[in-house]
């Protein structure tokens, strides 16, 4: 006859005595904390998304609101072509309102490609390239600029200009204008001074949109602090 063995049965025992029960204003403020917790990494994302399309530390984020470039959106938003940002007065926030319209479009259109660069800087890149171990040239430096979506130039007319200046901006100007991508603007020249600088070649793709004066009454440079 055949035996059986019987299996013992597992036992479970839950113990709540180190159970700690929240109280309803305990898990609010959980809450809270992980959604601070995760817009602070979202920021922290976002940030690095800004440094990868060059825009410098100081200008990836900002106290600016819409309220304060107001006009500026509503008059780039009726166009389709350029925005130029000039005003001889230094540091009433040209780079500023650009910074804060390019973070804008990143937000709204994530995949649109941008690109932030001080001229001088974009100069300076340009000559890198004619040393003899330079893996790029002034063709493949005008290329990385003319292609993105969105390209914000930064101080023009800071630049130190030249035969080889000119052709590069020629041709960023000039691909950009024909495929019809907009390009943001920041100088400290007038409309009539880049006329002056850069001749009609480049001048009429400049201004190929609209401009901004900056110099409005009683305008200062509001990096200088009172004493």
């Amino acid at each position: 006859m055949a035996t059986t063995t019987e299996v013992p049965k597992a036992t479970f025992q839950l113990n709540f005595s180190n159970m700690v029960l929240l109280t309803e204003e305990q898990e609010l403020e959980m809450k809270q904390k992980e959604e601070q917790q995760r817009l602070i990494s979202e920021a922290e994302a976002f940030k690095d998304v800004l440094e990868r399309c060059g825009m410098p530390k100081r200008f990836r984020e900002s106290s600016y609101s819409e309220t304060n470039i107001h006009e500026l959106i509503k008059a780039y938003n009726r166009s389709a072509g350029n925005l130029l940002i000039y005003g001889n007065i230094t540091g009433t926030g040209k780079t500023e309102s650009a910074a804060w319209l390019m973070r804008r479009i990143k937000r709204v259109s994530p995949l649109k490609t941008t690109r932030f660069v001080e001229v001088s800087s974009l100069v300076i890149a340009m000559r890198g390239t004619y040393s003899n171990d330079s893996k790029e040239t002034a063709e493949t430096i005008a290329l990385q600029y003319s292609r993105c979506d969105y390209l914000f130039l930064d101080d023009l007319g800071s630049e130190a200009m030249s035969s080889d200046v000119y052709q590069l901006i020629f041709a960023i100007m000039n691909q950009r204008w024909s495929e019809q991508r907009p390009t943001i603007i920041t100088s400290n020249l007038s409309p009539v001074q880049i006329i002056e600088r850069y001749k009609d070649k480049i001048s009429s793709r400049i201004l190929a949109g609209i401009q901004v004066n900056y110099d409005v009454p009683g305008a200062r440079d509001n990096r200088i602090k009172k004493a």
